[in-house]
C-alpha cells in the first residue's frame, strides 16, 4: 500500500512538473507571438507609406508630367502663330 502511495506521489510531481514546464513554454510561445505581431504590424506599416509615397510621387510625376506637355505645346502654338504671322506678313494680308 505505501508502494501505492509513493507511485501515486511520483506520478502527481511527474504531472506538477510537466505542468510548469507547459506553462513556460505558453510564455515563451506568447513572447514570440509578440515579436512576430510586432514585425508583421512593422511591415504593414512600411507597405503603407511605400504605398502612399508611390502614389504622391505618381502625383508629383504626373503633375510635372503634365507641365512639361503644356509647355510644349504652347511652344508650338507659339511657333504655328509665329510662321502663320510671317506667312501673312510676306503675303501681304
Amino acid at each position: 500500500m505505501i508502494e501505492s502511495f509513493e507511485e501515486l506521489e511520483n506520478a502527481i510531481t511527474a504531472l506538477e512538473d510537466y505542468i510548469v514546464q507547459l506553462k513556460q513554454e505558453n510564455v515563451d510561445l506568447k513572447k514570440k507571438e509578440a515579436v512576430f505581431t510586432s514585425t508583421i504590424e512593422d511591415r504593414d506599416r512600411e507597405i503603407r507609406q511605400l504605398q502612399q509615397a508611390l502614389k504622391n510621387n505618381y502625383v508629383t510625376n504626373d503633375a510635372s508630367v503634365s507641365a512639361e506637355f503644356d509647355k510644349k505645346i504652347e511652344g508650338l502654338i507659339k511657333r504655328v502663330h509665329s510662321m502663320t504671322a510671317k506667312k501673312m506678313t510676306n503675303s501681304g494680308i
